[in-house]
């Protein structure tokens, strides 16, 4: 079971002692192609702005750290709860096509990106910031880069306006340096953070990469996870259609998918390669002993084609071949979930 409260610890030294920290503006494109939805800025930062970023990130760790209720779930859990960060593990990043380009672009140095001149122009279409910073180790036998980098959406009215309630940067000779002014605003909250272990001597190999998760919907939104969770539903009804047994009409299932739960729901389920590996027999055995036992199914079955009418079947017939609908021989009854019995057509 991975650790996930030591790469905390990680993070708050790299806050502490992490150099070459900057900002980097991220703007929304046109293009449909996951590596380039965003165009990156970069904006160099120094004095006061420079240690109001560092303290932030200092400030949010040692919060994580000191909260001993904090628990630590997968991003594609249905329902998250309270009090949980979810994280997002190296290899669940690569299936997801716009997190490892946009952070392979605010790791790049490219001087083409720099804003040097802060207007109009420099924020349209811009939808978050990132704040990045990196430690180098030469103490071990190998070189180890640790990288660090947070994330904040903007915010409906905090772009190029004064307010109280925001700390408001000065931007003068291409550096953001004094928290004064009416340039840019922005607040102490931290959507997500992305941690990076790279062994320098051995570039090649994968190294540790891992995401925080605090606010969800803000991230989906920076990094276009719909397009992702859509991918993943199409991928779902296409398997579901080439089983040949099993029936559900596509606008029925482009009305499931439009609740975006539901639709987060099946993409962690083809993720898991839920339905390439449907057990056809288990829905049989369960779907007869239901029937026989007179217990209501709302999924239909004829014993040649599983017919599914309606979001209801369609559940019922994942929770049927996800073993969250099991049956007990010796009692002759039905259960969904824990020991909760299914109604009866009686009832």
């Amino acid at each position: 079971m991975t650790d996930y409260a030591s790469y905390l610890q990680d993070l708050l030294r790299v806050a502490k002692q992490g150099h070459n920290v900057q900002m980097h503006l991220l703007k929304k494109t046109t293009s449909e192609k996951e590596e380039k939805k965003r165009q990156i800025l970069n904006v160099e930062v120094d004095g006061e702005v420079l240690i109001s970023f560092r303290e932030n990130l200092i400030q949010k760790c040692n919060e994580l750290i000191s909260d001993n209720e904090l628990t630590y779930i997968d991003f594609f859990s249905e329902d998250p709860e309270d009090n949980v960060i979810s994280v997002i593990d190296q290899e669940d990043m690569k299936l997801v096509g716009t997190l490892n380009p946009i952070i392979s672009q605010i790791k790049s140095e490219d001087d083409s990106r720099s804003v040097t001149e802060f207007n109009d122009h420099t924020i349209q279409n811009l939808q978050s910031y990132a704040i990045s910073m990196s430690s180098i180790d030469n103490n071990g036998e190998n070189k180890i880069e640790e990288t660090c980098i947070y994330f904040r959406k903007y915010q409906v009215g905090s772009k190029i306006a004064k307010s109280k309630f925001f700390k408001v940067f000065e931007h003068k000779q291409g550096k953001f340096n004094k928290i004064e002014g009416d340039v840019f605003k922005y607040d102490d909250v931290i959507d997500a953070i992305y941690y990076e272990r790279v062994d320098l001597d051995n570039p090649d190999q994968n190294g540790s990469k891992i995401m925080f998760v605090r606010n969800i919907s803000n991230f989906e939104d920076m990094f276009s996870f719909e397009e992702f969770y859509k991918s993943n539903a199409k991928a779902a009804y296409i398997i579901l259609q080439s089983c040949g047994n099993v029936e559900i009409e596509e606008a029925l299932f482009k009305e499931i998918t439009s609740d975006k739960r539901n639709l987060k729901k099946i993409c962690k389920l083809n993720k898991g390669n839920f339905f390439t590996d449907i057990d056809f027999n288990r829905f049989s055995l369960i779907y007869n002993a239901a029937s026989s036992l007179d217990y209501a199914l709302n999924v239909e079955s004829d014993g040649e084609k599983i017919k599914i009418k309606n979001k209801e079947s369609f559940f019922e017939f994942i929770d049927i071949c996800g073993n969250k609908l099991y049956g007990d021989l010796v009692d002759e009854k039905i259960y969904r979930g824990i020991a909760k019995e299914l109604l009866k057509k009686s009832a």
